[in-house]
């Protein structure tokens, strides 16, 4: 029987412990950013490996947050050392900018009596800052874009699609889709809120209760949370393990992890046959020895591995 989830992230704390403490050098911050993504990406699984499942709703957002991340660390990973420095920290110092001003604002309207630091005037540093990173994204792969204040770099996609086509992209429309009705208005998932415990009657409306923590969904979310959570934690040391550095006995709880992901019934989909009112979909027909040889390439190479060699066998099978 397999070690639950909590057991085989107990197994990589030292990796976290170690990769979590650094030398921060403001000048060289790209470093630093993938690490600290790395870091909370495990603290957010690890967080979802706990029994209490009642605020699972509040965490899928962070799932989005942790695909991004890793999209564009992973496009700014492939390009030069000094250019990578360059754009984060033009990232960071304009991204403080939009929050002065935008913070001006709101307390001017709303707390007008509290003390904050003052919107910054048009500084012609900003203007450089953007200049440069207007003639970065062109020469990577955007020739006709154009970084303003309020737009800063490519979608998040697009870079996706640029960086690993045909898996990056798949990922971040998975993830984007399965969190997006978290972040953005969506009536579906706010009438997902509302649960009753008899079954609805052919004219009689049932009577539910409307809460983020009801069981049902708080159970599923918590789900979606520890699978997706896991799936994008393995993908960093996939995708940057130039970076991060993993021992031998590290490398086998990694595959340890993957295993426990892979071995659970079934993960979390966003339209269920519930749902649905559809019943349990049949499995689909694929070869055994298909199966076998991409679950033994995914526990012991990882997801990314196993990916392509799904892609390669739908090649080979057209």
């Amino acid at each position: 029987m397999l070690a639950p989830l909590a057991t085989r992230l107990k197994t990589l704390k030292p990796l976290i412990d170690r990769t979590a403490a650094i030398h921060f050098d403001r000048r060289n911050p790209f470093s630093t950013c993938l690490k600290a993504s790395f870091v909370k990406a495990f603290e957010l699984v690890d967080l979802a490996a706990s029994e209490n499942t009642a605020e699972a709703f509040f965490f899928m957002p962070a799932l989005r947050a942790v695909a991004e991340e890793i999209i564009l660390l992973r496009f700014l990973s492939s390009v030069p050392e000094e250019s990578r420095e360059i754009v984060v920290n033009h990232l960071s110092n304009l991204e403080a900018l939009n929050e002065l001003n935008d913070q001006h604002a709101f307390f001017r309207l709303f707390r007008p009596f509290q003390p904050i630091l003052p919107s910054p005037p048009a500084q012609a540093e900003s203007v450089k800052w953007i200049d440069e990173l207007t003639l970065f994204w062109r020469s990577n792969g955007w020739p006709s874009f154009t970084a303003n204040r309020r737009r800063l770099k490519p979608s998040t996609r697009a870079i996706a699609e640029k960086t690993d086509p045909g898996i990056l992209e798949i990922v971040y429309d998975f993830i984007y889709r399965l969190t997006s009705g978290l972040v953005h208005f969506n009536p579906r998932v706010l009438l997902s809120l509302g649960w009753g415990k008899s079954p609805p009657q052919q004219g009689v409306l049932p009577n539910v209760t409307l809460s983020a923590k009801n069981e049902i969904m708080s159970a599923h979310y918590m789900n979606v949370v520890q699978i997706y959570g896991g799936y994008l934690f393995c993908l960093y040391v996939e995708l940057f393990d130039e970076f991060i550095v993993v021992t031998e006995e590290e490398q086998k709880a990694l595959s340890n992890l993957r295993e426990c992901l892979l071995w659970r019934f079934r993960w979390p989909e966003m339209v269920t046959h519930e749902e649905m009112n559809l019943p349990l979909p049949s499995r689909t027909e694929v070869p055994a020895a298909y199966l076998d040889n991409m679950y033994a390439i995914i526990v012991t190479e990882g997801f990314l591995a196993g990916a392509r060699y799904a892609i390669d066998y739908n090649l080979n099978s057209e």
